[in-house]
């Protein structure tokens, strides 16, 4: 979920440009391979609020409730994976 909500974010604050952005989320959803459940696994972010879009589910960007998220994924696992090895 990291790398999706991370690549939805960069869709909006990098350089990249929109197609660019596109191809890197959509590869890590394995649209190419399984478009419905890419779609869904987008839809499924903007039930819980995670994200939001205008025209398309495939456009969205980051609420400040998905912002969240991924700071506290970002933060927290590392963390677990340390207790693991422990």
């Amino acid at each position: 979920m990291a790398d999706v909500l991370a690549a939805i974010d960069a869709r909006w604050n990098t350089p990249l440009d929109n197609r660019e952005a596109y191809e890197v989320i959509f590869r890590l959803l394995g649209m190419d391979e399984r478009p419905g459940l890419a779609y869904g696994y987008l839809y499924m972010l903007d039930v819980l609020e995670l994200t939001e879009h205008g025209g398309t589910v495939g456009g969205c960007w980051l609420t400040d409730k998905g912002k969240e998220v991924l700071t506290a994924i970002r933060e927290f696992v590392p963390v677990m994976q340390e207790e693991e090895h422990d």
